[in-house]
């Protein structure tokens, strides 16, 4: 990845300010930072400036929310929560949310975990009660799963760990797709031992295992 920076670089001094492609490349490139772990609030910031210019919110509403995630997340890194939580708000009430609710998913995980880090724990559960699974779900049976998931987990990482567990168990009791427990479980796994909680990550996957 770290070779294409060159040419991503030299075709944004390139084209034009509105050219379309500009805002594509944006996005790319802070993914590519990201990943290389090269990013920063500042360098996304620049990338948002080159994606607005390029008209990619009205053109590419959910590749523009997702470059707002990626600078939300490089806030929350830099330890700039109150920032972070503004921006996964916005990036909440998106267009790009709107049509994809994967979006609407990292954006209330992201402002429960700013506020968490603030201090702001009740807020953080007084927000997910507010949320209702057909707001996170795009429809259909998967899509469902995983709103219920999201919900689950938020209320782990707001602190209400017994009310996620009750939430994860009626969640796995009812979404059984392979490929829902393949790349599910192994996070719920992840995430209930970093709250200590083994002994309920060993009983859901006994209740998976069992059923």
């Amino acid at each position: 990845p770290e070779a294409a920076l060159p040419l991503m670089d030299g075709a944004l001094v390139q084209l034009p300010a509105q050219h379309r492609l500009r805002g594509a490349i944006a996005v790319e490139r802070a993914e590519v930072l990201v990943e290389l772990g090269q990013a920063s609030p500042a360098a996304v910031e620049q990338m948002l400036a080159d994606a607005r210019a390029a008209g990619l919110p009205e053109g590419l509403p959910v590749a523009y929310a997702s470059l707002l995630g990626l600078l939300a997340d490089e806030l929350a890194k830099a330890e700039r929560h109150e920032d972070a939580l503004n921006v996964w708000q916005q990036v909440g009430a998106s267009p790009g949310a709107d049509e994809d609710k994967e979006l609407r998913q990292l954006a209330l995980q992201g402002q429960v975990q700013a506020l968490v880090a603030l201090g702001r724990a009740e807020q953080a559960e007084l927000l997910i009660d507010g949320v209702s699974i057909d707001a996170l779900s795009g429809g259909g049976a998967e899509k469902t799963c995983d709103a219920q998931l999201a919900l689950a987990t938020a209320h782990v990482d707001a602190g209400a760990v017994d009310a996620g567990v009750a939430a994860l168990a009626q969640t796995l009791a009812t979404c059984r797709s392979p490929r829902f427990l393949l790349e599910r479980l192994p996070e719920l796994v992840d995430l209930l031992a970093r709250r200590g909680r083994e002994s309920d990550a060993r009983a859901l996957l006994l209740s998976v295992r069992d059923d």
